[in-house]
């Protein structure tokens, strides 16, 4: 479609529809801060929204919510300059349009592809889509790559409003397409009620795929267990909660592992060595060696200490 067809003009925000959100890329509406109301009231809408005409006088939102929305507050029926779209601007079109303005806002996460790619998916066949939406952030016009969005964007709305807030990272929504509903729910209640970090999410994610495949139970019964219970109604601090969870899953996954690090520990503290010593294991106790370590002040502390070690293995 021509630029021509997108025409500037000064619209009544009372003839916008604040309800249609067809176009919407975000999981939820958010709400615009008093800092945009001010600049709004002061200086008026430098950006222009982009909304698409409706018919009689109406008008829906392709982007620019937020801006409007203060408009409205800020300055109330006062018209307000907007990018206008022709009602005959195809839908999969007004997505893409939708999908460019947040690019070039760096507004554009992972949650809004995952939206824009379901809505444009209700629109226009599967193939189109591949070819129009992925390549405006730089993926491959492909199917399955739709796919994968779609799978995202089939989430529960709250784990794929954390997803957009930033608490859920990419790769840890794109695992739990793989789980069922009540363990997706299971993870994500403890992935938002410690503030896991991105490390931890990938961590729980794989101990629990682990243990509940080797065990055939469920992901939410195996954190339902009493002893996982316990730790997350704890009063500790997140941090040590998520700590002692981790050694728990741990165990689970890997009990000889577990146990071997454990004595080990055992042995390291019946040592009682000093501050400047220590000692470790091989690799996942691939072997029985175990390797000191010295920390010294200086060549000369060192060279005098390696003296006194000569001597005592010498001696014996």
């Amino acid at each position: 479609m021509p630029m021509t067809d997108i025409h500037h003009k000064r619209l009544s925000v009372t003839a916008i529809d604040f309800g249609d959100d067809h176009f919407a890329l975000r999981p939820a509406p958010e709400e615009p801060d008093a800092s945009l109301e001010d600049a709004i009231r002061r200086w008026g809408v430098l950006h222009p929204p982009i909304v698409i005409e409706r018919g009689q006088g109406r008008y829906a939102i392709v982007c620019g919510r937020k801006r409007l929305l203060a408009a409205r507050r800020a300055l109330g029926a006062t018209p307000c300059a907007c990018l206008v779209a022709p009602a005959t601007l195809p839908g999969l079109e007004v997505l893409a349009l939708a999908v460019t303005e947040s690019l070039m806002d760096g507004t554009l996460g992972a949650a809004q592809k995952a939206i824009a790619i379901r809505k444009a998916a209700a629109m226009a066949p599967l193939e189109e889509v591949a070819d129009r939406l992925p390549p405006l952030w730089g993926e491959a016009p492909r199917e399955f790559v739709v796919q994968r969005h779609l799978a995202i964007a089939a989430l529960e709305p709250p784990i794929l409003q954390g997803l957009h807030d930033g608490s859920i990272t990419d790769k840890t929504a794109a695992a739990l397409t793989g789980f069922s509903f009540r363990d997706r729910l299971a993870l994500y209640d403890i992935i938002q009620g410690l503030s896991l970090s991105v490390s931890n999410q990938r961590r729980l994610l794989h101990y629990c795929l682990d243990v509940s495949k080797r065990r055939g139970v469920t992901v939410h019964s195996l954190l339902a267990a009493d002893d996982i219970a316990a730790i997350l109604a704890g009063e500790q601090p997140n941090h040590r909660k998520t700590a002692r969870l981790m050694e728990v899953l741990a165990e689970l996954h890997a009990p000889a592992l577990t146990d071997a690090s454990r004595r080990f520990r055992d042995f390291a503290d019946s040592l009682a060595l000093p501050s400047w010593a220590a000692v470790s294991h091989t690799p996942a106790f691939e072997n029985d060696q175990v390797t000191l370590h010295l920390t010294m002040d200086g060549q000369e502390q060192a060279a005098r200490l390696w003296q006194e070690i000569c001597k005592i293995t010498s001696n014996r």
